[in-house]
């Protein structure tokens, strides 16, 4: 992402799902993520679900934790296209999840 390019909802949108993503492949709850992070679990849970967009420390923490500086994060949150949601319903039920779509 170039410098002067101001983050937009669909970035904010395709960070928040790379911190998903992230926080899923790393094993970590919210909990988990909170402990490492110094980031509160109410402010992760904010945070991903889209209530708030956090502050660039907040971030800044969480990539730490996660053991990402956050220009590759957001370059990873960049790279996403189409993803499946998993959800509680049967297999032919899920509908692939297309974050340009946001």
């Amino acid at each position: 992402m170039s410098p002067n390019r101001k983050l937009n909802e669909r970035n904010v949108n395709a960070l928040r799902l790379e911190l998903s993503v992230q926080r899923s492949l790393h094993q970590l709850t919210y909990d988990g993520l909170a402990a490492l992070s110094g980031v509160s679990r109410r402010a992760l849970i904010a945070i991903e679900t889209g209530e708030s967009r956090g502050s660039l420390e907040t971030w800044m923490k969480i990539c730490r934790a996660l053991e990402c500086d956050f220009s590759t994060f957001v370059e990873m949150s960049e790279d996403v296209r189409d993803v499946t949601v998993p959800s509680l319903v049967p297999d032919t039920m899920l509908k692939p999840f297309d974050v340009s779509t946001l």
